[in-house]
């Protein structure tokens, strides 16, 4: 009995201990759930390792140590808890988009196409196409990724995810509007994610709303249990915005966690070259440089400290690195030139920059690099040409400092550009290279006073060379004194006769003071010396247009063309004036002449995309448009041209946006103010429509197109009278087509069918050739049911118009019962221009017809209807053709199909009335 006691006891203890295992493995779970949520993944890994340790094969516990990997971006271990669940039996749903983040996170992205999704449910499908979409586009293929996120959303458009990574795809594309207005949802919905936030981060920065983004990378910091990514980034954002403090402030704490981080190696060695601390920042940049592609900015600033420490073999492999990944990299030329004077390749040198200046004219920093490298070679004349051509930009515009413009001038607050200046200068007693430079270096800071005392002891020593005199009248102007300038560029002239540099200066005075006809003669004289001089060529192209001789324009133009095949300038400006003057293909033509070289810039892509919107190639446009808006997203023009782009190609959805976003960009911006205001009247969206006008009243209250809306509006309210008024207000400031026909059809529009008529008579007593106001002249006729008056209108617009097909097809129409013969020849003229009309087609039946010509008849409505099968009048038409061939069956069965879509409408076709009396006949 005892025995039997002590057993029982055992057995008790036994299973009390199995359900306290039991009972406490739960609560570990739940506790290691609770510590995902709040963000505390670490304590989550110990608590289910733990587990684990007691039940290796607990499928919750291997799950939930996934996700806590993979939160704290272990992703290697994260794959190798997600394949262990998964073999436990936890569902794809879970496994196969985290499985699939992981693989992207570890680069693995040949594994994430290969997933098959099929049989999944729709979030689990989206989220993983997203990944896919990701995955394509870490691959460099983002064509093919575009799509998957579209469907992504489709699938999923509620996952954060999904949201997520659309939002980044659109940030990419340069959707900044729709971005925020998505993001708005995302963080409505997913607010304490880390990743949510770092997003809204890289969109502030993206639109330079540099606040916002430091706000918002300091949130995600906040969330996030893994910071070291979310402060490396606010790091480099302060670095972007020379946020100096801050960006130490935080490479401080980074530093704790890790020492040779690239992206921490970067800050640090921005923070070091700030500080002149060259050395360190060479090791710092060395290290960063590991990161390849990823960063080549890295390579840029380590060809920088090597170029101030002299190490220039170092800086040339440093800088040619750089251009590797970003070829043809302004700044990045600038520097490599700057590098091979350094190592006196200066021939060299002034090959790398000369692209540059040609296709840049007023590109300061490089012009200052040509200078040395001219200096160094003793092309003393060029150099001291081009010196003061930099001092009239300067007069005209800031001169743009930076770390690196050149080693000729002070460049910054630590000077290093008079160090440079000292060391550089020691290139022979013969040449001129320090006083050119000491010039420069005042014109640099300003300095005019000095500039034109060191220019005159320069001038003095070449009294015969006109290329002082030209700096000095130069000098002068930056002074204000214009007399003293002139006088200068006199002398200049007089030494130097035709010298273009002076001329070319003395006209541009001219033409300041109004007087054209002497700046013509001075242009002339530099081509009574230089037939083929490029620069008075262009700069007489552009008087001529001035005054409106566009002959004598395109006569310039090409000679300079002729003259200088290879040439930019002269190319671009005639093809800007045969965009204006509408000759499209011809301006192509002279595009389509440039080297790829020229082609790549971005106002000749700009260009382009003009042309071909022009033409309303938009498919050519759509490209062009969305590259330049890549390069220049704060540039109003550009979105406007893209949303007009989007407009032509029927992708009404993405129109509004690119307005938006224009008129954020560019408040006065009226084009796109318009646009815009169309586009919401068109959507009936009067609230928004309104506050566009009262804008568009303010910026623009005379405008054409303003009066215009502001009658469109006034009509909805039901203000004729004050429609019209703001009609003819716009009529009279612009007197043309359209603004005539506005007002003619609001006068229709309130019986004032004598008055249209009276206004249109008016205009054409003038304007005899304006064929749109004659065809709205027939077609009032034809209201007032005068056909006689209308084919005389029509006939007269074929006389102006001889192929103008609907000016054909309705003068047959009208002649159709009688005078067929002669509408039969009108009808055949308008069908060889336009065979494929159905409007055409169907006049042609409708005389043969008339003819008793029925097969001929029956063929041409049946291809009518083909090409318009939803048009009521043409259907009706076709049962006429049946019933006069004795096909009454058929005829009904058209009948009855037309007056059921007519019901189903509920509005009338024209000859409805004529329908049911032919139906009436085929029921006897």
């Amino acid at each position: 009995m005892k025995l039997l006691h002590v057993i029982v006891l055992i057995v008790i203890t036994v299973l009390f201990a199995a359900c306290a295992k039991k009972e406490s493995t739960e609560e570990l779970i739940q506790q290691a759930e609770s510590a995902i949520t709040s963000n505390k993944k670490n304590e989550a890994v110990i608590v289910l390792k733990n587990v684990l340790k007691s039940e290796s094969d607990n499928a919750s516990a291997r799950w939930l140590l996934a996700k806590a990997y993979f939160g704290l971006r272990r992703p290697e271990d994260s794959e190798k808890e997600l394949l262990v669940a998964q073999r436990l039996g936890v569902g794809d749903e879970l496994i196969l988009p985290m499985l699939a983040k992981s693989w992207v996170m570890m680069g693995n992205f040949e594994k994430v196409q290969a997933l098959e999704i099929e049989n999944l449910d729709d979030i689990t499908q989206g989220e993983i196409m997203a990944v896919k979409g990701l995955a394509y586009a870490a691959a460099g293929n983002k064509e093919d990724a575009r799509p998957l996120i579209v469907k992504a959303m489709e699938k999923a458009p509620d996952s954060p995810y999904v949201m997520g990574v659309n939002i980044r795809f659109l940030l990419t594309d340069g959707k900044y509007t729709q971005a925020k207005h998505n993001l708005k949802q995302l963080l409505a919905i997913d607010g304490e994610n880390e990743e949510t936030w770092d997003l809204a981060g890289d969109l502030a920065r993206a639109e330079n709303e540099h606040d916002t983004a430091r706000k918002a990378y300091s949130k995600a910091i906040e969330l996030a249990e893994t910071k070291f990514s979310y402060r490396l980034k606010r790091a480099l954002h302060a670095i972007h915005t020379e946020d100096f403090a801050s960006a130490r402030r935080d490479a401080e704490i980074l530093a704790k966690q890790t020492e040779k981080h690239p992206g921490l190696a970067y800050v640090l060695g921005r923070l070091l070259f700030q500080e002149e601390d060259l050395q360190q920042a060479k090791t710092e940049f060395e290290l960063a440089t590991r990161a390849g592609e990823a960063n080549p900015m890295a390579f840029y600033y380590l060809a920088l400290v090597n170029y101030e420490l002299k190490n220039s073999h170092q800086a040339g492999d440093n800088i040619t690195k750089f251009l590797n990944y970003l070829p043809g990299n302004h700044q990045g030329l600038i520097v490599a030139a700057n590098i091979e004077i350094q190592r006196k390749n200066y021939s060299r040198a002034e090959q790398i920059i000369r692209p540059i200046t040609e296709k840049s004219p007023e590109d300061i920093s490089a012009l200052r690099v040509l200078v040395s490298s001219l200096l160094a070679q003793n092309k003393n004349e060029e150099a001291i040409n081009i010196l003061s051509h930099i001092t009239n930009l300067t007069i005209e515009s800031e001169i743009e400092t930076t770390k690196l413009g050149g080693p000729l001038v002070s460049s910054s607050k630590n000077n290093l550009g008079d160090k440079r200046l000292k060391s550089d200068g020691k290139m022979g007693a013969e040449n001129h290279y320090p006083q050119v430079m000491e010039i420069l270096n005042f014109i640099q800071l300003k300095q005019w006073q000095n500039a034109l005392t060191a220019t005159e002891k320069y001038q003095s020593e070449f009294p015969e060379k006109p290329g002082p005199y030209n700096l000095i009248g130069q000098i002068y102007l930056s002074m204000s004194d214009k007399a003293k300038a002139i006088a200068s560029f006199t002398k200049a002239e007089q030494i130097n006769p035709g010298n273009p540099e002076a001329l070319l200066m003395l006209a541009s005075l001219q033409i300041a003071n109004k007087k054209l006809v002497k700046a013509r003669e001075l242009y002339n004289r530099i081509l009574e010396f230089d037939e083929n001089n490029l620069a008075a060529l262009v700069a007489l192209a552009s008087l001529e247009g001035r005054v409106g001789n566009n002959g004598a324009l395109i006569t310039y133009l090409n000679q300079a063309i002729d003259g200088h095949p290879g040439e930019l300038i002269p190319r671009f400006k005639l093809a800007q004036h045969y965009l204006l003057s509408g000759k499209f293909d011809a301006a192509l033509s002279l595009l389509n002449a440039l080297t790829p070289a020229y082609k790549d810039l971005s106002s000749v892509r700009n260009l382009y995309a003009s042309l071909y919107f022009a033409k309303q190639d938009y498919s050519r446009a759509k490209p062009l448009t969305l590259q330049l808006i890549i390069e220049n997203p704060q540039t109003a023009q550009y979105r406007f041209q893209m949303a007009m782009i989007y407009a032509g190609l029927g992708e009404s959805d993405k129109v509004k946006d690119h307005l938006v976003k224009a008129v954020e960009l560019r408040p006065g911006h009226v084009p796109s103010r318009i646009a815009l205001a169309r586009l919401l009247l068109l959507q009936k969206d009067f609230k928004d429509f309104d506050h566009q006008l009262a804008k568009l009243t303010q910026v623009s209250p005379e405008s054409p197109d303003v009066l215009h809306l502001q009658a469109a509006r006034a009509n909805i309210k039901g203000e004729y009278q004050l429609s019209l008024e703001s009609l003819e207000g716009a009529f009279k400031k612009s007197p043309n087509s359209s603004t005539l026909l506005n007002l003619v059809s609001q006068k229709q529009k309130m019986a004032d069918i004598t008055g249209a008529k009276e206004l249109l008579e008016e205009w054409l007593a003038v304007h005899t050739d304006d064929v749109i106001a004659r065809r709205a002249l027939a077609s009032l006729h034809l209201t007032l049911n005068k056909p006689d008056k209308a084919i005389l209108e029509y006939k007269k617009i074929i006389g102006i118009a001889p192929n103008d097909h609907r000016a054909l097809n309705n003068v047959a129409w009208l002649l159709r019962t009688s005078n067929t013969d002669q509408a039969a020849k009108y009808a055949s003229r308008a069908h060889q221009l336009k065979p494929d009309s159905a409007s055409i087609l169907d006049t042609m039946a409708l005389i043969q017809l008339e003819k008793k010509q029925l097969s001929e008849a029956l063929i041409n409505i049946r291809r009518a209807q083909e090409l318009e099968p939803k048009s009521l009048t043409i259907r009706y038409h076709h049962s006429l053709i049946l019933a006069r061939s004795g096909k009454k069956e058929d005829a009904k069965s058209i009948l009855k199909s037309v007056f059921k879509t007519n019901d189903a409408l509920g509005q009338s076709f024209p000859e409805y009335e004529d329908a049911k009396k032919l139906m009436d006949s085929l029921s006897y």
